[in-house]
């Protein structure tokens, strides 16, 4: 069986975070796993996310599926 690869790969900045994160060519959506150890102590100290955050939006966006950058360095869902 081959390794899969990331065929992106890239960083969400939101409520003080950064998480960096990749896309292999299976299809498969990955969070590093520094990233994730921050996001749980970033919890257990009690931070909230605010969902005005276009950051978080985005990152929403990747989890969901979106891969395509517009013009602007956006995220653009599947819709469109």
């Amino acid at each position: 069986m081959r390794k899969p690869k990331a065929v992106w790969s890239g960083e969400f900045s939101f409520s003080g975070l950064t998480m960096k994160c990749h896309v292999l060519d299976t299809g498969q959506r990955i969070i590093e796993e520094e990233s994730v150890k921050a996001f749980l102590k970033w919890m257990k100290d009690g931070k909230c996310l605010d969902p005005a955050d276009p950051g978080l939006r985005d990152f929403a966006k990747w989890q969901a599926g979106a891969t395509a950058i517009g013009a602007d360095g956006r995220l653009i869902d599947r819709d469109g």
